[in-house]
């Protein structure tokens, strides 16, 4: 967009001369929402001693140990209702207390099960703020916008609801941290999921690839209307995958590199 490749009226008001029009630029934005449940737990084993100097040292000599721990050691893949193709929301479990991106603490031993949207059906935009590359742009995620999405992470807290009382974990559950009490109705779930959702890390779609004319890149990633350009990152997924988006990056920048040596 700062190059003047992307929405021309948009581009204009930022000051900016539409030098390729491509609307789609910016467009499409999604990543995958994700919320939390946090347990209190009876069993005195958790990551909450991992910065302990007994777990260090344990590291240092031995490479075992809480620090050996990626935290998020448990995951499952479920469909939220009958007939869906493919799972729709992942489950995340790790052994710590893990609530608004690690800043919220507790003195303690807990646990913690996310439950994340894959297959959002909400989208948003990215949009310039200036003309200038130090202003940040304004990120539209429109996230929980269609009812679909809703419904799925209610029956993701749900699961996660049902799974905490399940044993093994049942046995070494304490009282609810987050949320700090019992929730029954959709209407309950959905106020506390509105308010605790986040994301994870994973923002792509905003140059979506396809062979319409309106895509941003063609199959081969080139930028449409531009010679010599491509993009070669998570932005061109015209969809976001059904996992973690680290993997599928990877590998679009190992294509695109196949793309470039075969017409060297």
């Amino acid at each position: 967009m700062l190059a003047g490749i992307g929405p021309a009226d948009e581009l204009r008001q930022a000051g900016i001369e539409a030098v390729i029009e491509s609307p789609e630029v910016g467009r499409n934005l999604q990543d995958h929402p994700f919320f939390l449940c946090c347990f209190e737990s009876t069993v005195p084993e958790s990551l909450a001693d991992a910065e302990k100097p007994r777990a260090l040292a344990e590291f240092l000599l031995r490479r075992s140990g809480p620090l050996t721990s990626n935290v998020g050691e448990a995951m499952a893949f479920i469909r939220t209702r009958p007939g869906l193709p493919a799972a729709d929301v992942q489950l995340l479990f790790g052994p710590a207390h893990y609530h608004d991106h690690g800043f919220d603490t507790i003195d303690g031993h807990a646990f913690s099960i996310a439950a994340a949207l894959i297959t959002p059906r909400s989208r948003g935009e990215l949009r310039l703020r200036s003309a200038s590359p130090d202003d940040k742009p304004e990120l539209v995620g429109n996230h929980l916008t269609d009812a679909d999405d809703v419904a799925a992470l209610i029956a993701g807290y749900r699961r996660i609801q049902g799974i905490a009382a399940s044993e093994p974990l049942a046995a070494a559950r304490g009282r609810s941290l987050v949320p700090d009490r019992e929730l029954e109705s959709d209407e309950e779930i959905e106020a506390f999921i509105r308010e605790e959702t986040e994301l994870l890390y994973h923002p792509v779609g905003t140059c979506r690839m396809g062979s319409d004319e309106s895509s941003v890149v063609d199959p081969q990633l080139r930028v449409r209307g531009v010679e010599g350009l491509r993009v070669a990152d998570a932005s061109i997924m015209p969809t976001i995958t059904g996992g973690n988006t680290n993997a599928p990056t990877i590998m679009i920048g190992e294509k695109a590199a196949d793309l470039v040596r075969a017409t060297a």
